[in-house]
């Protein structure tokens, strides 16, 4: 009798695995660049195996954070390596679930619509923010590596606790931020320093390496026993900011344009020259993002006190 219920476990396990879906293949890794109070480097994901949680298959996902700064001579130096807890997930139809806290909630849901909306899971966080809440304003079908893939362009409701915004991609997920949610700061008497993260690469087995960058995905390496700060073509002043700040560019660049983001990726001011009043704006972070002429874009992350 023993026996038969270790056979028909067994079976049970095997069938699991003949009849899962998979959201990403074998090889999967994507890269994200990010920006720091007081150092930068990159993410890297991987998908590394499959294991099984509460009946479903899922996709187990390592996570690495890759820190580099600079020392009092305007040196790069490599800091280290964070190695982060890692994430499971799994496809059921054309929603792909997050296994989290003890539950699974939806990460991504490729079949919704203009209007839908789907709830992260994410109910509250220490700065003040609530229930975290995903819309799709609009959706569309793009080719990459000859391959269809369905798009949403969603944003978060206001004071979620997790949040996404701009495009979503289906097979690598937020082109804009992180593979999983970013944190919300709600609180507008605090002023919270929290990583400026952004896509930058994907690739697996049998889908070629696409660079949203026009550099290496990790080449911060090539950064090392470089004499100067050379990576930095502005500064903003005051950082933090109560009413007005000048951006202020290397010679060799000049700004195109300045544009200024909520943490929700929606737009609240565009301008044409170094010194802008936020003074209407709410107290909390942004994200200031800089076109320069050449064609290079630079983001930095700003506080309005």
């Amino acid at each position: 009798m023993v026996k038969r219920v270790y056979l028909f476990s067994i079976l049970l396990f095997f069938n699991a695995f003949l009849f899962s879906q998979t959201w990403i293949d074998a090889g999967a890794e994507w890269h994200y660049r990010y920006y720091g109070f007081s150092d930068l480097g990159f993410y890297k994901v991987n998908y590394v195996a499959d294991t099984i949680i509460d009946g479903k298959v899922c996709q187990k996902l390592e996570q690495s954070k890759y820190v580099f700064s600079v020392d009092q001579n305007n040196r790069w130096y490599y800091f280290g390596v964070n190695t982060l807890e890692p994430e499971f997930t799994y496809l059921s139809g054309d929603t792909v679930f997050r296994y989290k806290n003890n539950k699974f909630n939806i990460l991504y849901n490729f079949g919704a619509q203009p209007g839908d909306t789907w709830d992260l899971g994410i109910d509250t966080n220490q700065w003040l923010c609530s229930k975290s809440i995903i819309e799709v304003d609009s959706v569309k079908t793009i080719t990459i590596n000859e391959m269809p893939l369905r798009c949403l362009f969603v944003r978060a409701h206001a004071n979620s606790s997790g949040y996404f915004y701009g495009w979503v991609i289906e097979k690598f997920g937020a082109s804009s931020g992180y593979l999983f949610p970013l944190e919300n700061n709600c609180d507008s008497l605090l002023a919270i320093e929290l990583d400026d993260i952004n896509f930058s690469c994907y690739k697996d087995d049998s889908f070629p390496l696409i660079n949203y960058t026009d550099k290496d995905c990790e080449y911060y390496w090539d950064l090392i026993n470089v004499p100067e700060f050379t990576i930095d073509k502005i500064s903003i002043s005051p950082n933090p900011i109560i009413d007005k700040l000048t951006v202020n560019v290397s010679e060799n660049s000049a700004i195109e344009n300045i544009r200024i983001f909520n943490l929700q990726g929606e737009l609240k001011g565009v301008y044409d020259n170094s010194n802008i009043n936020i003074c209407d704006y709410q107290s909390g972070l942004y994200l200031l993002e800089v076109r320069l002429t050449d064609g290079k874009t630079i983001r930095k992350k700003i506080i309005k006190i």
